[in-house]
């Protein structure tokens, strides 16, 4: 066999192990979640807030411009 056929069976022995060893761990991530959902809303906040102003300053000029 050429070198090259024996280093991709390696390769695919190891990313198998690791897939499997991956599956196993059952890694913990509600902390994580609950924190990005915290952070969205805060987001979500803040966004609403410099729309608000954005659009009242736009609304307060045309307003003044039709008077």
């Amino acid at each position: 066999m050429k070198l090259r056929t024996k280093l991709a069976g390696a390769a695919g022995l190891v990313a198998t192990a690791g897939a499997a060893s991956a599956q196993t761990t059952g890694i913990d991530v509600s902390s994580i979640t609950t924190v990005i959902t915290q952070a969205g809303v805060a987001v979500a906040t803040i966004g609403l807030a410099v729309l608000a102003v954005h659009y009242g300053a736009k609304v307060y000029k045309w307003i003044r411009a039709a008077g």
